[in-house]
């Protein structure tokens, strides 16, 4: 995989354990900033990410609500 170190990556579902979690431990894995959101579990990533020193940022947001996508 390409080496991401100093870019910024942008993940939606990235909480849990599926296609988008495994995504953004991949990126995070090759150095990427990983910013990413999912309607729950993100305590799952945000775990993974902590044990292996990665920057990250984590929101709780439901992509299905506009009100919730322009907060």
């Amino acid at each position: 995989m390409k080496d991401f170190t100093d870019k910024a990556a942008i993940v939606t579902g990235g909480g849990g354990d599926g296609i988008g979690h495994h995504v953004v431990m991949a990126l995070a894995r090759q150095g990427a900033k990983v910013a990413f959101c999912d309607i729950a579990r993100l305590d799952t990533t945000q775990t993974e990410l902590a044990a292996i020193g990665a920057d990250y940022n984590a929101e709780a947001v439901d992509m299905g609500s506009k009100a919730a996508l322009n907060r």
